[in-house]
């Protein structure tokens, strides 16, 4: 029975180059590049980590393009697996499109590929006019439930498989599994994507994400994210050019040094499973969005409602960000917040579990007139402090300043304000 599903995309492609002229197809099929030098780094560099990783990969399936079985090739290598070409999994073509390519054959990929298995026939295929954004899920979710009741019954002993795929698709079969078309997933080049059953036999909707996007086994870490909200497709001629855009702006950034304006992007990372804390699951692309501490290594956010404990994390690649509306660079970020659910208590709440907080601050009020006493050569043993008035204004004020955080209460009780300063 299946029980873990892995899902990575394709390397970095040979026609996303900006700085050299465009290599030819291999199979002379349009849209159906070789992987990049980064590309084929990138791929062994998965491979290597995919070779050990546990629970152990028993099936490979692959996009029939070539990229993606290029991919594929130095996982199966080191597991001594076949790849079988699957169209279910393979590339998104938007109707839109002037032109809707098809994948090579089998024999002609098992002639660059000796892994491939020409004899396998791929579950489900594309249409031939392309697709939209539903129908690329409605495809991916049909290719999923057949091949996991097909591997369940007539192949029960394989209980892992790796998919290799595209971005679109592989955000769509994510989302097919846990059964949340809105699942945010990363998508950086041979990133990983962990799925485990929640109950024996489960098809699309009864499985869980358990990773998404990892990418630290990735000497560059993620590169070339995408996600439907682009505008523009990876390698297209808007997307060339925007990140030449941004190549030329960060050197010119360079070459000028700082400025006295900084731009500051900074995506936060909200977690899919927010309600288990108390928080909304969805998140408003309108709600407004609040920050506090952020020069702090775990800031607060609270987006809408819904209140989160940040972390920073530093990507060892950058992410680049685009007008949604133009397509139009605007700027790149090398880190990004993880946020993770918490809960908002009324500062009456607050005082009534814990009244310890105003003995506390009370109790340092104290110590300091006793060490004052004592330094001055009085003795307060066994008599107690029956004010705050030897408190030195400087000492008081630092007083209601921690109490005025903790409890207002606390602060007007010890009749001090800053404005005595």
């Amino acid at each position: 029975m299946v029980k873990t599903i892995y899902i990575t995309r394709h390397g970095f492609r040979a026609n996303w180059l900006t700085d050299q002229p465009i290599p030819p197809s291999p199979t002379g099929i349009e849209s159906d590049p070789a992987l990049a030098e980064k590309g084929v780094v990138q791929a062994k560099e998965l491979g290597e980590y995919l070779k050990d990783i546990k629970p152990p990969i028993q099936r490979i399936y692959a996009s029939p393009f070539y990229r993606c079985i290029e991919t594929a090739t130095p996982t199966a290598d080191h597991l001594d697996l076949a790849i079988y070409p699957e169209g279910g999994c393979g590339e998104w073509f938007k109707r839109e499109r002037s032109s809707h390519p098809k994948p090579a054959s089998n024999a002609v990929l098992k002639g660059f590929f000796p892994r491939v298995d020409k004899n396998y026939n791929s579950l489900v295929v594309a249409g031939d006019d392309g697709e939209d954004e539903a129908e690329l899920h409605e495809r991916t979710k049909r290719f999923l439930n057949v091949l996991i009741e097909k591997l369940n019954k007539e192949e029960p002993e394989i209980e892992t498989i790796l998919i290799v795929s595209h971005a679109a698709p592989r955000i769509a079969l994510g989302r097919a599994l846990v059964g949340d078309n809105s699942l945010d997933i990363r998508t950086g080049v041979c990133s990983l994507d962990t799925f485990e059953v929640d109950k024996e036999g489960g098809l699309c909707g009864e499985w869980k994400l358990k990773s998404s996007g990892q990418v630290d086994y990735l000497s560059e870490g993620e590169v070339m994210h995408w996600g439907f909200d682009v505008p523009f497709d990876p390698g297209s001629e808007e997307d060339i050019k925007a990140r030449k855009a941004a190549a030329e702006a960060s050197a010119a950034a360079a070459a000028e040094g700082e400025s006295d304006t900084v731009s500051v992007f900074i995506p936060l990372n909200v977690p899919p499973m927010s309600r288990k804390a108390g928080a909304s699951s969805k998140v408003s692309s309108n709600a407004p969005v609040q920050i506090s501490g952020l020069t702090e290594d775990r800031p607060f956010v609270k987006i809408g409602d819904s209140a989160y404990e940040g972390q920073w994390t530093e990507l060892v690649g950058s992410e680049m960000y685009f007008n949604g509306a133009t397509g139009e660079y605007v700027g790149k970020s090398r880190d990004r917040i993880m946020l993770k659910p918490m809960r908002l208590h009324h500062k009456q709440d607050e005082v009534m579990l814990e009244p310890k907080k105003r003995a506390h601050i009370l109790d340092q009020v104290h110590a300091i007139n006793e060490e004052r006493a004592k330094q001055a050569g009085e003795t307060t043993s066994g008599a107690p402090v029956d004010s705050v008035d030897s408190v030195d204004l400087e000492v008081a004020a630092a007083a209601v300043t921690a109490a005025s955080i903790q409890d207002p209460d606390t602060a007007a009780s010890l009749d001090v304000t800053m404005e005595d300063v």
